[in-house]
């Protein structure tokens, strides 16, 4: 499957110790990515539901994605500074050129088993135009599972604005400067 343009999202970053951290909202079209990109490369964990703000009457979808081959993203400081403090503005190209896609190494059931998962929470969220989305690139493999927990325990019943202090509480700090092309943590 070819993808017609290229996946960029607009984020803020932050490290985790030794994981780079990326919040932000994405086109909900985008989200194809989760079913194209295999589990090698990239974990995506089921569709959760937040509010963007606590006036907001509908949820919207939140992805949580750990990257766990680096070539898959390329990181680009925007150069503009972030409204958050401790957090950097940077834009994120997914290169589904660079990794394998899903379908020659995922299993059929595993995919079927994550869609039935994801519709439920897709129904709740009514198409909405934007998704939000926290990525990791870096995350050791044997944490990713509690890395989920704790955002889905700690995070969701919280409106989507307060992450970044949620993230300062886990022990987020400030990004050192973004390299134009790699993030801290994502060189080869």
């Amino acid at each position: 499957m070819t993808i017609a343009r290229p996946i960029r999202w607009s984020a803020l970053t932050c490290r985790l110790r030794e994981t780079d951290v990326y919040l932000g909202l994405a086109a909900s079209l985008d989200d194809i990515v989760s079913d194209l990109i295999s589990a090698r490369h990239m974990a995506a964990f089921p569709l959760k539901q937040i509010l963007l703000t606590l006036r907001d009457a509908r949820p919207t979808p939140l992805r949580v994605y750990s990257v766990r081959d680096r070539r898959l993203v390329t990181v680009q400081p925007e150069g503009t500074p972030a409204s958050e403090p401790g957090f950097q503005r940077v834009t994120l190209e997914l290169n589904l050129d660079r990794v394998p896609l899903a379908d020659t190494i995922r299993s059929a059931s595993a995919a079927e088993a994550k869609q039935a998962a994801d519709q439920s929470a897709a129904d709740e969220a009514a198409a909405r135009p934007v998704m939000a989305f926290l990525m990791t690139v870096g995350l050791p493999l044997h944490e990713e599972d509690e890395f989920f927990r704790t955002v889905v325990s700690e995070f969701i019943n919280r409106s989507w604005m307060t992450f970044p202090s949620l993230l300062r509480e886990l022990g987020c700090t400030a990004a050192s400067e973004v390299a134009e092309g790699s993030c801290d943590s994502c060189t080869t």
